[in-house]
């Protein structure tokens, strides 16, 4: 019997966790392609095995054309790996519309556009996975992740009704949860801009990124979630869940999800409570 080659795509692979995780997938025999909006921008490493091609997943022209041309050069795809997406911090009285938009646009409505586009040809298969990477951030009440919070969510949802949907078809989807905060925020200069002067919310930010900075540096963050995205994609099963991150974020999260919101709400502001006494005696 021939042996099939299995052929991943996975979104923003030009850097973070996109790039490692084609990297890595590519590195253990997958047929990998990546994307990004200008490939002949982006300066090659000499450790990735994967075709960068073409792809804004905030434009549908470019999803469609991506689309039409890698399914008419390999025929079928196996395995999507959804990571495009940026990170965000703000208070909600403190964005604009346009950035909530933003946040929306990247982490939501362009991993919708880059599903819808590569489904009929996965349901005409019978088979395939699909995998969203997402903030570990879903649930979240602490200040300045509203909105990252809110996107992860609809994601979440969005990922939990496919499963029913394309069950029938054979085609298996999951979200991958990656923390800690650094991991996935671009803009920790403008988020520790906003906590040091330019918000009323000020001190509330600062209890957040005072916490992950104190979980160190992120490096290993994106070969911890290339590692999953290759169990995952390579399981016989996928879970509607798993989590990478350290026992603290991990814990937090857990924790907002089973405790009753009365109760993890209160925990929370009380942790706020504390932090600012450190501070005025410090």
């Amino acid at each position: 019997m021939e042996h099939r080659e299995d052929i991943v795509l996975v979104t923003g692979a030009s850097e973070g966790i996109g790039n490692a995780c084609a990297t890595f997938v590519a590195k253990k025999g997958f047929r990998t392609y990546g994307t990004c909006p200008n490939p002949n921008s982006y300066e090659r490493k000499a450790d990735e095995f994967f075709e960068l091609i073409a792809m804004d997943p905030r434009e549908e022209s470019s999803v469609a054309k991506a689309a039409e041309a890698l399914l008419a050069r390999e025929k079928r795809l196996d395995a999507l790996v959804c990571c495009s997406g940026t990170g965000f911090f703000s208070s909600i009285e403190d964005c604009s519309l346009k950035e909530v938009e933003n946040i929306f646009e990247s982490n939501l409505f362009g991993a919708i556009r880059t599903i819808k586009a590569f489904l009929p040809a996965m349901r005409e298969a019978g088979s395939g996975r699909i995998l969203v990477v997402a903030p570990l951030a879903a649930g979240s009440r602490l200040p300045g992740m509203g909105l990252c919070s809110a996107a992860a969510r609809a994601v979440e949802a969005i990922v939990d009704t496919l499963r029913v949907e394309l069950k029938p078809y054979g085609i298996q989807a999951s979200v991958l949860e990656v923390g800690p905060i650094r991991a996935i925020f671009h803009d920790f200069p403008r988020a520790a801009d906003f906590a040091a002067a330019k918000s009323h919310y000020r001190r509330a930010l600062r209890f957040v990124i005072d916490g992950s900075e104190r979980l160190g540096p992120a490096g290993d963050v994106p070969l911890g979630a290339a590692r999953a995205v290759h169990e995952l994609i390579s399981a016989s099963r996928l879970p509607a869940r798993r989590r990478i991150a350290p026992l603290v974020p991990r814990a937090t999260a857990f924790f907002s999800r089973v405790l009753p919101l009365w109760l993890d709400e209160a925990l929370l502001i009380l942790r706020l409570r504390l932090h600012r006494h450190k501070e005025r005696k410090s």
